[in-house]
């Protein structure tokens, strides 16, 4: 019975000479994570141009329209154009993506070519246009107005829209449409007779959403904010629409994926129309950045996709908070979409 004892006491001494270990149950959450970035990009998706045709002993005829995607302006035929301005893709040889042509050009026509350009990008974008050509009669003709560069809006079948300033960028979401279009006309002059010159330029697209530097031409602490009223979601991306079950109805107005900027309230239908009301809240102002501002579609079924905002049936510029649709305008309707430009104060 001793040694038992004396064998107990050497195992308790030789286990407390040991680390201490304490056992215990565990449980664990995984994760893992992705992170992707947006992008700008802009395509062009048709062309058109101008054709003078001689038709009798002082007769021009001139014929425009789309074409299809970087084909040349019509087919030849005899008797061949006796002027022309055509759009088309540049190639391998060419050093741009697009090729405007203006091919012996005489005075009493002017001569227009046209492309119709798609934002396909997944964040909104700021489009410009810019030309600039070193030659000098080339330079007067612009000076003086007689050559140009035209912006319109647009859909996707090329409809021609409102005339857009040209020196002021264009804001465009994914799915937007715009015309570029770059016309010439030959005043009567005699010194421009049988000249050759070039020009070069480029369509822009720049992110639009606030930057802490001025490198990519946003202004520093005057960001430009995409807001949407709060509800359910287009698709995966920040564009929601809300659902509207005909009695008064207030959401909050959110910018970018969580923040509250305002509210947008909708009315009791009255005659078969709804008012909408934009609330911003202090430190918010719509953004004039652009012209338009505030973007409203309404639907009978439930939208899905990713909405084209540009192409909404119902466009304004607001100035100033709050803001209301005109009472008669917006249709009674079952799910509405309300998109907002905004900016901070």
């Amino acid at each position: 019975m001793r040694k038992i004892g004396l064998l107990t006491m050497a195992l308790v001494l030789a286990l407390g000479s040991l680390g201490i270990a304490y056992a215990a149950w565990t449980d664990e959450i995984t994760i893992e994570g992705s992170v992707t970035t947006g992008s700008v990009e802009l395509e062009v998706v048709a062309y058109s141009g101008t054709e003078a045709w001689k038709v009798d002993e002082h007769g021009i005829e001139v014929l425009t329209g789309w074409l299809p995607l970087g084909d040349p302006v019509g087919v030849p035929v005899l008797p061949e154009p006796i002027g022309w301005a055509a759009a088309r893709t540049g190639d391998d040889d060419d050093e741009a993506d697009v090729i405007f042509e203006f091919d012996h050009l005489f005075p009493g026509v002017e001569f227009c070519a046209d492309i119709l350009v798609h934002y396909i990008g997944s964040v909104p974008a700021y489009v410009s246009v810019d030309v600039d050509t070193e030659e000098p009669w080339l330079m007067d003709l612009w000076e003086s107005g007689y050559a140009v560069v035209n912006f319109y809006r647009s859909d996707a079948d090329g409809e021609r829209g409102d005339a857009l300033d040209v020196d002021e960028p264009l804001q465009m979401h994914y799915c937007d449409y715009v015309i570029v279009e770059i016309c010439v006309e030959i005043p009567q002059d005699n010194d421009l007779q049988g000249l050759t010159g070039s020009f070069s330029g480029s369509i822009n697209a720049i992110q639009w959403s606030e930057c802490d530097d001025d490198e990519n031409g946003v202004e520093p602490g005057n960001g430009h904010e995409s807001a949407w009223a709060e509800g359910e979601s287009y698709n995966a991306d920040i564009a929601m629409y809300v659902t509207y079950g005909g009695e008064p109805l207030t959401v909050s107005l959110i910018a970018g994926t969580d923040t509250h900027v305002g509210w947008v309230h909708f009315s009791a239908p009255s005659d078969g129309f709804v008012t909408i009301t934009v609330t911003l809240l202090d430190g918010w102002l719509f953004s004039t950045y652009n012209g338009e501002n505030v973007y409203i579609q309404d639907y009978q079924e439930a939208p899905s996709g990713t909405p084209a905002s540009g192409l909404f049936a119902y466009k304004y510029t607001a100035m100033s908070s709050p803001w209301a649709s005109p009472s008669d305008e917006i249709p009674e309707n079952n799910y509405y979409g309300v998109h907002v430009n905004v900016m901070e104060a």
